[in-house]
């Protein structure tokens, strides 16, 4: 029998990351969400320091991001109050990364998620989530990385194929 390799094991060019709150987060208005642990961080395409908002993504390609986690009201909201979460690549919002909710009651909670792909260009190139305008307090929240590959640069000059005439 071969000698195994030792484990664990990467396969070439996988590069993901999973983070997490490990409990609740109170989150300013305009404020990132804290993920306080890496679950699983390999490669390094993406890192993150735990018990930041902000992942930073090191080579181009396309990334799947998707991020979910609970919501409630700031002690002191004015009800109603409408609470948001929105993906900001490198600053800016992500259009179609987002989720919200109106809340009526202090004591209401709801549930929050985006799934989104970007295609980075530019790198480095920071992701962060954020609470624009209401603070509120996230629990059981995470986010996920994971680059999905690259574009390749389109061919200069295009390739030709010479015909074939049989004889």
């Amino acid at each position: 029998m071969p000698p195994q390799p030792p484990f664990p094991i990467q396969p070439r060019g996988l590069s993901i990351l999973s983070t997490a709150t490990t409990g609740a987060a109170s989150v300013a208005a305009g404020g990132t969400i804290p993920f306080e642990v890496n679950n699983v961080s390999l490669g390094t395409d993406i890192t993150h320091a735990a018990g930041t908002g902000i992942v930073t993504l090191n080579s181009p390609g396309v990334y799947l991001v998707s991020f979910n986690g609970t919501a409630t009201p700031a002690a002191a909201a004015e009800l109603p109050d409408l609470i948001e979460a929105e993906l900001r690549l490198n600053g800016t919002a992500v259009p179609g990364a987002s989720a919200g909710n109106t809340y009526t009651v202090s004591t209401d909670s709801a549930s929050f998620a985006f799934t989104t792909a970007l295609n980075v260009t530019t790198v480095p190139a920071t992701l962060s989530v954020v609470v624009p305008e209401a603070g509120a307090i996230f629990s059981d929240a995470s986010l996920t990385v994971q680059k999905l590959g690259t574009i390749p640069a389109p061919l200069t000059p295009p390739l030709t194929q010479t015909p074939y005439y049989p004889l």
